[in-house]
């Protein structure tokens, strides 16, 4: 979906925020859906206005999925690392796989009241400022502490590392690794490193740092570039050199897609 701000998190909250967004209210009485590919990550989605509002948590995607934006609303959104993000509501990450949660407070403030507050606000950073103060209340999902190593470890090498390699650096074999990820994040550490790399390979090609494919698959970690290819084509359906590849535009008709998220009035 479009996003008209992008912030980074204050040093304090970096451990579990990887970015803030926002976007503002277009005016126009629709809803447009929107694609958004696979990821480990929990997204908190906070719609508003003055006469309504809803916040929920997205749990990670495990294949192409769809959501349904309103433009008569503001939205404010932040991406928290893998196994890492607060427990707002009494669910861990693993229970929220290809799912939503309906949030009705956060750090003891309604919704509701949250809502009347962003909009009287203008300023997105001062938007990101009020939220950021309540994430600073919460505690974070996952108490287990290998487990949150483990996910900054993947997050800290942009997924260029394997399996047996983040096992033997937590001192425990492979299968403890995949059952803990499975009971904690809801997702196989394979997966989560693919979708690092995902990340990271559109990033990049976001902003043009690389001149050929074949260097961006080295820089990112891939075998080669058709090891990268095929891969994104896997989790995307598109290739890395579509132009809408990494700005997804609205869907024309119907989503074929499983939609994980609408719009509700």
């Amino acid at each position: 979906m479009p996003t008209s701000y992008i912030g980074k998190p204050p040093s304090d909250l970096k451990h579990c925020i990887e970015l803030c967004w926002s976007e503002k209210s277009t005016g126009q009485q629709k809803c447009s859906f929107y694609e958004v590919y696979p990821d480990s990550n929990v997204k908190l989605v906070f719609r508003f206005s003055r006469l309504k509002y809803r916040m929920v948590l997205v749990g990670p995607i495990t294949e192409k999925a769809t959501i349904e934006i309103d433009h008569t609303s503001d939205y404010f959104g932040f991406r928290f690392h893998p196994g890492h993000a607060p427990r707002i509501v009494d669910v861990k990450e693993a229970d929220m796989v290809d799912s939503t949660v309906d949030v009705e407070s956060i750090a003891g403030k309604s919704v509701e009241a949250l809502s009347l507050q962003l909009s009287e606000l203008q300023n997105h950073e001062d938007r990101q400022r009020i939220m950021e103060n309540l994430i600073r209340t919460t505690l974070p999902s996952s108490k287990n502490e290998r487990c949150l190593l483990a996910a900054e470890l993947i997050r800290s090498q942009s997924g260029q590392l394997k399996i047996s390699e983040l096992a033997y650096q937590l001192g425990i074999h492979v299968r403890t690794l995949e059952r803990l990820f499975q009971n904690e994040v809801g997702l196989s550490p394979k997966k989560i490193i693919r979708h690092v790399r995902l990340r990271k390979v559109m990033e990049h090609i976001y902003i043009g740092t690389h001149n050929t494919l074949g260097e961006l698959a080295y820089f990112c970690g891939y075998a080669d570039q058709s090891h990268m290819i095929r891969e994104f084509k896997e989790l995307t359906g598109k290739l890395p050199g579509d132009p809408e590849a990494c700005d997804p535009m609205p869907i024309e008709g119907s989503p074929s897609t499983r939609i994980i998220h609408r719009h509700k009035p």
